[in-house]
């Protein structure tokens, strides 16, 4: 493809947060901000820039959040400790507004957020999913996604977290059915909540909610 006239493009830079900070590194440099317009330039030094509009923030929020998930970041330890899962990857992603609704946002304006938990079990891949409750007074059933091919979970993932917007903070049940077909993805609810408990879940129910979402991997 040519162009008539010459044009230049840019981005904006932001140093990328090291998860495992070595004292022994030199401090984050800023990105160049010449690239190209698709393709690395010839000398292999210009990266390319993503000039598309719309595409959905998969930034990975989970230290940030943490604190938001302790219970079923505890429920997931013990699905590797005591039910022989392995954990081959796990994320937090800000759910983002989807037209007028503001179920994307909690009471101090903040996003809500979506976990994610790659678990495989028995030569099995499956996907929990947990919905940031923060501020409400209602949980919101564990999801679990029984997976065989797991090439378009980006896209189906980035529907689903559209979808519980869409829905109020509700789980896009007939959508999902469409994605993975019916029975393959299972709520799993979780045990009755203590009012006043810094989880909100007391710790001595948090082995059998592990035990049931097991059952279901």
């Amino acid at each position: 493809m040519r162009f008539k006239s010459r044009f230049s493009t840019s981005k904006a830079t932001i140093p990328k947060r090291n998860h495992r900070p070595n004292n022994n590194q030199d401090a984050s440099k800023k990105a160049s901000d010449k690239v190209s317009t698709n393709e690395p330039g010839s000398d292999g030094d210009i990266p390319s820039a993503d000039i598309g509009g719309g595409i959905q923030d998969h930034t990975d929020h989970s230290e940030e959040y943490a604190s938001r998930f302790t219970a079923f970041n505890m429920m997931v330890q013990m699905l590797e400790e005591k039910y022989a899962c392995t954990i081959i990857d796990s994320y937090t992603h800000e759910l983002e507004q989807v037209g007028r609704s503001k179920c994307h946002l909690i009471d101090s304006g903040a996003k809500r957020t979506i976990r994610c938990v790659v678990v495989e079990r028995n030569g099995h891949v499956n996907y929990l999913l947990e919905i940031d409750v923060t501020g409400l007074s209602k949980w919101i059933s564990t999801k679990c996604v029984r997976q065989k091919d797991t090439h378009n979970w980006k896209e189906q993932f980035s529907r689903i977290k559209k979808g519980v917007v869409t829905k109020s903070l509700g789980w896009p049940t007939q959508e999902m059915d469409a994605m993975f077909g019916f029975k393959k993805h299972i709520g799993i609810s979780h045990p009755k909540s203590v009012e006043g408990h810094p989880m909100g879940i007391p710790t001595e129910s948090i082995l059998d909610w592990a035990a049931r979402v097991s059952g279901k991997l």
